[in-house]
């Protein structure tokens, strides 16, 4: 367990997987949910280098077939600290023999936590340590805590805008789209998720504030670019999920072939990229 803190915020992140477990302001109640295992097991896992499921749990590269459970294994692998200061720390994940079973592919997968004011930013840099083009997908998945029941919660995007939202065909993409058309709020309910994630791609917002009809605001997770955005929850779950992302699932009719999944970043060899999003406490 890490810790990191100023004088308004203290965040606690777990080394297996980089995972955030805590947040909360200095003399406030942490805003990220208390894992129960019986309904989801997880906090906030970092999603590398898959980005929701693959078609079988499978993919084809090179004349091989590879096995991948969803949203990838850096949320179960131990990472590595390299770097410690009061307000900020970096993971690391090394590909090695175990990983490339799965992801034939050689990489650094950095995840960072720094804290400016009431603002946790993180970062994820990922680096191609390989001669060959390395494609990855990555994300975030915090889970915020619910503490009495989903409709007594909003989200507010804080402008009205028209998007389209990609439907689900399981936990795959059915390639269909509805429209959505957001008057600056959205009251929840978990009728709106009861075919999983609402999945917005190429959002046309870049901030959306999870709020509490009664005390207002209770954070805001905002970032510059993002291949799209899911809202998830589990019908009377303690949590709503906000999650950015550089990629997505497979469609329900993907070929399997790895380099043709849609979706994915290239990284030729030596080259390196990061990916970033903010939560504010309000």
């Amino acid at each position: 367990m890490v810790e990191i803190r100023n004088e308004k915020v203290v965040a606690k992140i777990n080394t297996n997987g980089a995972e955030l477990i805590e947040l909360s302001k200095i003399d406030g109640k942490n805003v990220l949910w208390k894992k129960d295992e019986q309904i989801w097991n997880r906090i906030a896992p970092n999603l590398f280098p898959i980005v929701g499921r693959l078609k079988d749990d499978q993919f084809r590269y090179d004349g091989k077939v590879y096995s991948m459970s969803q949203h990838g294994f850096a949320r179960n692998r131990t990472f590595q600290l390299i770097e410690k200061s009061e307000l900020k720390v970096i993971f690391r994940l090394y590909s090695d023999e175990i990983t490339k079973k799965e992801y034939p592919f050689d990489f650094i997968f950095d995840v960072q936590y720094q804290l400016i004011e009431s603002v946790l930013h993180m970062k994820y840099r990922v680096e191609n340590r390989g001669e060959e083009l390395l494609p990855y997908s990555v994300g975030g998945h915090p889970g915020f805590a619910i503490e009495e029941k989903l409709t007594d919660y909003y989200l507010d995007f804080g402008q009205s805008f028209s998007a389209k939202q990609w439907l689900l065909e399981g936990p795959y993409y059915s390639g269909e789209t509805v429209n959505l058309t957001i008057d600056k709020m959205l009251e929840l309910v978990y009728s709106l998720l009861e075919k999983d994630a609402i999945v917005i791609r190429t959002p046309p917002f870049n901030r959306v504030i999870l709020g509490h009809k009664d005390r207002g605001g209770v954070v805001a997770v905002s970032y510059d670019q993002l291949d799209a955005i899911g809202f998830w929850s589990k019908t009377d779950a303690p949590f709503f999920c906000i999650e950015p992302w550089w990629g997505w699932a497979d469609r329900i009719d993907s070929t399997g072939n790895f380099l043709d999944k849609e979706g994915l970043h290239f990284l030729n060899p030596t080259e390196q990229k990061e990916h970033s999003f903010c939560i504010e406490l309000l």
